[in-house]
This record gives C-alpha cells, sequence and structure tokens, in this order.
C-alpha cells in the first residue's frame, strides 16, 4: 500500500508528490518544483535514509526547482528522461529565466 502525499509548490502552484511504500518506508519525491516547507518537512517525516528517488517528469523548471536541495539533504538518485539530460544545467531549455537563474544545477543520475 502506497501513501502518496500531493504538495502544491513554487509560484505556479505545480503538484509534487512524496510516495511513501507504508510496508518499507522507502520513499519517492515526484517533481519537487520547489524546496519549500510544508515539502521538506514531508520529506522529512519519511525518515533518514527512507528517500531514495527524486523522479522528474520531465525538466521545466517549475518542476525540477528543489532537486538540488532535495537530492542534498536525502542523498536520493535522481531520476529523469534521457532526452531531457540537459534541461538541469541549461536555464535556455529549463526555462528558468522566469526564476532569473536561481535554479541550482544538477545532474541526473539515471
Amino acid at each position: 500500500m502506497l501513501n502518496v502525499q500531493t504538495i502544491p509548490v513554487g509560484m505556479l502552484g505545480t503538484n509534487a508528490y512524496v510516495i511513501t511504500d507504508r510496508s518499507t518506508g522507502e520513499t519517492a519525491v515526484v517533481d519537487p518544483g520547489a524546496p519549500q516547507a510544508d515539502l521538506l518537512c514531508a520529506i522529512d517525516g519519511a525518515g533518514q535514509g527512507k528517500v531514495t528517488k527524486i523522479l522528474l517528469t520531465h525538466g521545466h523548471y517549475d518542476h525540477i526547482g528543489g532537486v538540488a536541495d532535495i537530492q542534498q539533504r536525502t542523498g536520493a538518485k535522481i531520476y529523469l528522461y534521457a532526452a531531457e539530460k540537459a534541461f538541469p544545467t541549461d536555464s535556455r531549455l529549463n526555462l528558468d529565466k522566469e526564476l532569473m537563474g536561481r535554479l541550482t544545477p544538477f545532474s541526473a543520475d539515471v
């Protein structure tokens, strides 16, 4: 059984998800568009070492803006569609100009 928390994040209110397997405690974070307090609280609530994956549906800033902070906080592996592997480091592709270049670049693990 999975526990799914939906948390609107960032200036566009993009949905981020914290999905936890209730039997193992293993947790994935999906589309963390901003490292805001309620999202970080849900991640911390999963427990130390339980967040193992950050899953990205695509590479636009409103879906990836919190990835670097969350990865540093949890050590989770980052998963991104291979055709968009340049998005996290290229503001022309991820449309970071909307954030005025504030997105912290990162590289996907998978």
